[in-house]
């Protein structure tokens, strides 16, 4: 996501990238604004529930406080329609993190955006965590891989 942002905002700069890619990405930024800024006030912090995992992660209070005074620069697909280049978005299509929906509204506000979907896959694209380094790399993970190879060399050539 924060390549998509960051691509969109400085859609009208001299220098731009050539190409994007994003990966497992969300097509908001923030939900339920309200219950997290309560959250936030009550203990301090944010707490971030991995679907994958089951763990608590936690956000500090500044995620959410840049997006309440800046709305429009944390508008994923706002942003994501002014980015004019090549712009793949690679996603699981069994993702519990980030429901596969967000990548097709994203490829949909891509005004050059491309989707792919890969099947059976999930949010790390089958890979365990932490990553085993004598273990072969999951299937979908070579399928992500592959995708990008192909997509970057076509985007830049």
């Amino acid at each position: 996501t924060t390549a998509l942002l960051s691509a969109g905002r400085d859609a009208d700069a001299d220098e731009t990238p050539d190409a994007l890619v994003s990966m497992a990405a969300p097509s908001y930024a923030a939900s339920n604004i309200e219950g997290k800024k309560r959250e936030i006030a009550e203990t301090g912090r944010l707490a971030c529930p991995s679907a994958r995992t089951g763990q608590d992660l936690f956000m500090a209070p500044g995620w959410l406080e840049e997006q309440l005074a800046d709305p429009a620069a944390h508008d994923v697909l706002a942003l994501a329609a002014r980015i004019d280049v090549p712009a793949l978005i690679v996603h699981g299509e069994r993702d519990e993190t980030i429901p596969v929906r967000c990548a097709h509204e994203l490829a949909g506000a891509l005004p050059k955006g491309e989707l792919y979907v890969i099947e059976g896959c999930d949010h790390v694209f089958n890979t365990t965590h932490p990553a085993d380094p004598e273990a072969e790399p999951r299937a979908a993970l070579l399928e992500m891989i592959e995708r990008v190879v192909d997509f970057t060399r076509r985007a830049l050539a």
